[in-house]
């Protein structure tokens, strides 16, 4: 799951399609480049598919917050999304070294929380939480990346105007519960398998938020 910062200069990334607005760097305004519909059909598939599982993720978040689903419930729902966005990344070459370990971690945990209940009552909501970083991922999708749902300018531009402050708080909030937790179970069995998985999430935020 690559994460480019919508930031980043356009000479550093990818060839553009035509007809797409596109973020400038230089004058912070969104440029307009040719599209070709059949070369870029299978990318545009790639983030409605992306878009959709990222936005059914935010609304079980958001039920979850309301007290209607229990937290292993809602990492249920994660579960199958993430399998489903894991397929959706193979199948369209969007599948890195990143989504192994992120997906990889994740199945971890719930296998973790299948055979261990003292983990799964202790540390079930921490792991919902880690979730809000799909918020800024459905932005993304929907109008920061290049082969975004939205096409019109000022729609992406809300997106990206969005999208950055809301990654940066998203992944602050990620490693300040998974280091308070890591702190908070010192003493206990569980403070090395707890630090390992910070660090293997925060290197994530860092890589993906560098691309």
């Amino acid at each position: 799951m690559v994460v480019p910062a919508p930031w980043r200069s356009l000479s550093n990334r990818e060839k553009l399609p035509i007809g797409i607005p596109v973020l400038n760097k230089r004058s912070g305004s969104l440029k307009k480049i040719p599209y070709c519909a059949q070369v870029n059909r299978k990318k545009w598939r790639y983030s409605r598919i992306q878009v959709t599982a990222f936005i059914v993720s935010c609304l079980s978040l958001i039920v979850y917050e309301t007290h209607s689903i229990s937290a292993m419930s809602e990492i249920v729902v994660e579960i199958f999304l993430l399998l489903w966005r894991g397929i959706n990344e193979f199948l369209h070459d969007e599948f890195d070294f990143s989504a192994v370990w992120h997906h990889g971690g994740f199945l971890l945990v719930y296998m973790i929380f299948q055979y261990n209940q003292r983990w799964q009552k202790q540390y079930c909501d921490l792991a919902v939480r880690m979730q809000i970083l799909h918020f800024p991922m459905a932005l993304w999708y929907l109008g920061g990346r290049y082969h975004s749902i939205f096409s019109d300018p000022s729609l992406r531009s809300v997106c990206v105007l969005l999208f950055r402050p809301l990654w940066n708080l998203s992944v602050a909030f990620r490693l300040s519960s998974m280091a308070m937790a890591t702190l908070n179970s010192l003493g206990l069995q569980e403070p090395f398998i707890l630090s390992a998985l910070t660090c293997v999430y925060f290197l994530l935020d860092l890589y993906w938020s560098s691309i």
